[in-house]
């Protein structure tokens, strides 16, 4: 059982990692792109973001998490499903209040994996 869950934990994670490589930039790429110093990136955070989901081919508005939401979600006692269903409503919800924990709970896992990799990647889930 527990190879079991360590094979779909690497699985999983071999999946964010590769979605995360299709937005890597050239530098050429990057010098183009504008430069924000921290308090314009702070004036932006509160603005809904969106999140275009291949597989259910539509965008999803999210709001960006903040460093205070770390608390909220890094309990070391949270199983991965809590973990990264804590990340996954943190964001939806911000965007819009009538999305809930069970909501996201009944998320076809593809969708949870691709909002987590193109909204706050890999680090938060396990192994990332």
């Amino acid at each position: 059982m527990v190879e079991n869950k360590l094979s779909d934990n690497k699985a999983i994670l071999k999946k964010l990692q590769a979605i995360a490589e299709q937005d890597k930039l050239t530098e050429q790429e990057l010098e183009k792109k504008q430069i924000k110093k921290l308090g314009e990136i702070l004036e932006d955070t509160n603005k809904n973001r969106y999140v275009y989901i291949k597989s259910l081919d539509c965008r999803l508005p999210y709001k960006e998490l903040a460093v205070t939401a770390l608390a909220a979600i890094t309990d070391k006692n949270k199983t991965d499903e809590e973990l990264t269903t804590d990340v996954i409503y943190l964001l939806l919800h911000a965007a819009d209040p009538k999305v809930t924990k069970e909501q996201v709970k009944k998320l076809p896992l593809n969708v949870a994996t691709e909002i987590i990799a193109k909204t706050v990647g890999t680090s938060f889930l396990p192994g990332g």
